[in-house]
């Protein structure tokens, strides 16, 4: 027998539409029931998906015959769609997007960068973990930045790690050319030291240097290269095989006909262009995404997921890593780091012993020339090759591959930024250079262009290659990328974060709750088929650190509040204790409002030399302890030059100019062993700087 909880109420007979007999409930829900009009119940600007009409007239005289909800014909997982599963995932995409066709160009497109952000926030969190930001005084001295490749494990112990500067206020003076030794007949070599000794002082400021691996930036990796390749090329290869096997005849007739007849008038590059050309306008002037785009992009977004998880799966449950191989590991980078402090060590007592007598007696050194038997090398080398530990030789393969996923990631992002006018100015300068090329190959006869193609690959095989051979990797890096103008979805991060902390909204947004068709009640079956789930919405909840660092600032307010009692002779008082003890007291709400306008700050858990509340303003950040009343440190958001991510404990530092007795500026560095919600703090002081 139905549980009759879980049925919707039966319509009295009066509202009942003609033909429509009440009968014994059933599973299946009313199907005749009058959608709710337009007038009633509008969709909200940013409704969500799964929503469902419901009446806006909570108390009135009388009730319209459209204050019904309108409800699925069937409910998905019922009784009688068990055996259909297709329907029931087919009515429930219905469901969770038909308010999304009501929405307007601009509203689909605000809807799809809020459900891009949690993916640029990993993004953000997982590169961007060292941020040097523009100083805005010139009288601090800065620490020059030593561009070394420092491990994340090392963060949280070497005080001297490198702070990597992502901006610097005037361009790096040019390195050294690190060319081979040019003999007088090596002159192509001279001269392209010559051209590299010009083209040097061009280049931008070196990169930071490139991440190590870990198991999280391989994730990323994967994901991203998923989205780039799949969705772009996957969809063009398969049209093009079902135009080859002719599966619709009518259109693999038309292509092939329109093929020819481009080929015979020489129109074939010419054509290609105004097909991209096309695309980018589109882009531009049609509406986009639609609502239908916008859930393909959904679709590709879970499926990049599952990918990535599966490689990374396959990467951890791989026999060439096991825990010996983690402890080996461990093992190796203490001795490392015993070695370097040694060699700090024995520099500066080489240093101290430079000062020492020079006329010392040199100690007689004694050669053995005796070779080395067989064994006693064959010994060493399997020595040597037990001191490799597996999980280095893996992580020296994978870093790499790694690294040029990445690099194929960025190449296909920046495309995919031009195309969907993240930055109009670049975007239409493709535009037009696209249309000059259509125009050209249009009417340059065939001959001039194969030529001209021609030229430009001797050009760069005998110029332009005997430059870059004499560029040393590091002046090399300088190079920008193909499309350096267009950003990354990572660069796209950055403008995007600046954009909400500027406007006081939420770096990350509030994940929506998804609401059953009849508000929180849900089908025995269903109720009983998601027991097992979990879905991506409980996995990436987290803790809301705004709320906690909240609940910190009541309790140490109601602290304060005690406190009081205890002064004077306030204590022998009942009513004192029941106003400072009561959890419910109205004073709160019945506090004389304030003419000075208020003041948007955000909270964050933290832990410096004891446990505090780091509190953010628009011009300031406070430190508080936990059991003071007075912040302990003071920094305006201002005089902050750098922020580093430290630690493998969510730590943060921030370096910071401050007035010295001399009434000059130096600067210093605070460290915080823990941060809640380090990623949100990091980013809005990113985003203030850069709105600044």
């Amino acid at each position: 027998m139905a549980d009759r909880r879980f049925l919707p109420p039966p319509a009295h007979p009066a509202r009942r539409p003609d033909g429509v007999h009440s009968g014994p409930p059933s599973f299946t829900t009313p199907r005749n029931l009058t959608p709710l009009s337009p007038a009633t119940a509008s969709p909200p600007r940013l409704p969500l998906r799964p929503s469902i009409g419901r009446s806006t007239a909570l108390g009135g005289s009388s009730l319209s015959t459209n204050s019904s909800p309108a409800l699925p014909e069937r409910i998905p997982g019922s009784v009688e769609n068990l055996f259909d599963p297709d329907s029931d995932d087919d009515e429930s995409i219905a469901l969770h997007t038909k308010d999304e066709e009501q929405l307007s160009t601009a509203e689909l497109r605000e809807l799809y960068d809020e459900e891009e952000i949690e993916r640029f926030l990993q993004l953000f969190s997982a590169y961007v973990t060292e941020v040097e930001l523009p100083r805005t005084s010139s009288g601090a001295k800065p620490s020059a930045p030593e561009h070394e490749l420092v491990p994340d494990i090392d963060a949280d112990d070497d005080e001297d790690s490198s702070w990597v500067g992502t901006q610097q206020d005037a361009p790096s003076s040019p390195s050294t050319i690190s060319s081979p030794v040019v003999d007088d007949h090596d002159l192509g070599l001279g001269l392209a030291a010559w051209a590299a000794s010009k083209i040097l002082p061009l280049l931008p400021p070196p990169p930071p240097p490139q991440r190590p691996f870990s198991i999280k930036r391989a994730r990323l990796a994967a994901n991203r290269l998923f989205l780039a390749l799949e969705p772009t090329y996957f969809p063009i290869l398969k049209r093009m095989w079902y135009l080859a096997i002719w599966k619709d005849f009518g259109t693999s007739l038309f292509y092939y006909i329109l093929f020819w007849i481009i080929w015979y008038n020489d129109l074939l590059l010419s054509g290609l262009f105004v097909r991209l050309l096309y695309a980018l306008l589109r882009r531009k002037y049609l509406p986009y995404p639609s609502a239908a785009e916008l859930r393909q992009y959904r679709r590709e977004v879970e499926l990049a997921e599952s990918f990535s998880r599966s490689v990374i799966l396959r990467v951890a449950t791989s026999p060439a890593m096991n825990v010996a191989d983690a402890w080996t590991a461990f093992k190796d980078y203490r001795t490392a780091k015993k070695e370097k402090k040694k060699a700090k060590a024995d520099a500066e007592a080489s240093a101290s012993a430079s000062t020492a007598d020079l006329n010392a007696p040199v100690p007689e050194v004694v050669v053995d020339d005796t070779p080395a038997t067989p064994v006693e090398e064959s010994e060493v080398a399997e020595e040597e090759l037990d001191t490799v530990p597996p999980i280095m030789e893996a992580e020296h393969v994978a870093t790499p591959i790694m690294h040029a996923a990445n690099g194929i990631s960025d190449i296909h992002e920046r495309i995919k930024n031009i195309f969907l006018w993240r930055r109009p100015n670049v975007s239409f300068g493709y535009a037009l250079g696209l249309l000059l090329l259509a125009l050209f190959t249009a009417f340059m006869p065939t001959k001039y262009l194969v030529k001209g193609l021609t030229m430009g690959l001797g050009v760069f095989f005998w110029h332009g290659i005997p430059v870059l051979a004499v560029l040393s990797p590091a002046d090399r890096a300088r190079i920008p990328p193909p499309l350096t103008h267009s950003p990354t979805d990572a660069e796209y991060a950055m403008e995007l974060i600046s954009q909400r902390v500027a406007r006081g909204l939420p770096i990350k947004p509030r994940r929506k709750k998804k609401r059953t068709p009849f508000g929180s009640r849900v089908d025995v079956v269903d109720r009983a088929s998601l027991m097992g789930l979990k879905t991506a919405d409980d996995e990436d909840r987290g803790v809301d650190w705004d709320k906690w660092g909240g609940r910190v600032v009541h309790a140490k307010v109601w602290a304060g509040d005690v406190k009081q009692v205890f002064k004077g002779g306030n204590w022998k008082s009942l009513d004192k204790w029941a106003a400072a003890v009561n959890p419910l007291r109205p004073r709160d709400a019945l506090q004389p409002r304030s003419s000075a306008p208020s003041v948007e700050t955000y909270t964050f858990p933290a832990q410096r030399k004891g446990p505090g509340l780091i509190t953010l303003t628009d011009t300031t950040l406070f430190y508080t302890p936990i059991a003071s009343s007075t912040p302990e440190l003071t920094i305006p958001l201002e005089r902050i030059l750098a922020v580093k991510k430290s630690g493998v404990a969510r730590g943060l530092k921030v370096r910071f100019a401050e007035a010295d007795a001399r009434g000059g500026e130096e600067e210093r560095t605070e460290r915080f062993l823990w941060v809640g919600d380090r990623d949100s703090l990091f980013a809005r002081l990113v985003g203030w700087h850069a709105n600044h």
